[in-house]
């Protein structure tokens, strides 16, 4: 999926979601999946397996929710497109694209949401501002539209946190 162009992984995502909702996967493959997001030292491995757990979350999104702290040591890891496909990975967690099955058992299970003092945010938002010295850059725009995605997608007070990093943000700059 690294080399492909856009078009080509939006279909090979679509089509591994459709396959991960008839037939999910058995809990040996998904350790092996997050083991190697996590530990495997070819960044290329990693960021594999997390664009197959994206595919595999936006189909089973229990799957994302149960796992969702391992994404804060992740998140830590020294690689700019490996952060980035894991704030993606992250906004899957949080706004899950339902089937018409799925629809029914949100109004049974309440939406994915993380307090702005998580962990998480706190490493994504140290990164971001991390990185304002890059801002012409097409990868800090992009880890930037990620970073607020995941907050809006995750964060129980997402204005409040937003607030903070703007603040923060004019503060760097001043």
């Amino acid at each position: 999926m690294l080399p492909a162009k856009l078009e080509d992984r939006c279909v090979l995502s679509d089509t591994l979601v459709y396959i991960f909702e008839s037939q999910p996967l058995k809990q040996g493959s998904l350790n092996f999946l997050w083991e190697t997001a996590e530990k495997c030292k070819i960044f290329e491995h990693s960021i594999v397996a997390v664009q197959i757990l994206q595919s595999y979350i936006k189909a089973i999104p229990s799957e994302g929710r149960k796992n969702f702290s391992r994404l804060h040591e992740m998140l830590l890891r020294r690689n700019d497109i490996f952060q980035i496909e894991v704030l993606q990975l992250a906004v899957c967690c949080g706004t899950v694209i339902s089937t018409a099955k799925a629809k029914l058992n949100e109004l049974v299970a309440p939406k994915f949401r993380i307090p702005s003092t998580d962990n998480f945010f706190q490493v994504a938002i140290k990164q971001l501002t991390d990185h304002l010295d890059l801002p012409k850059s097409h990868r800090f725009f992009h880890r930037a539209k990620l970073t607020f995605q995941a907050v809006y997608a995750l964060c129980e007070s997402p204005d409040e946190l937003c607030n903070d990093v703007i603040s923060s943000v004019l503060c760097h700059k001043a």
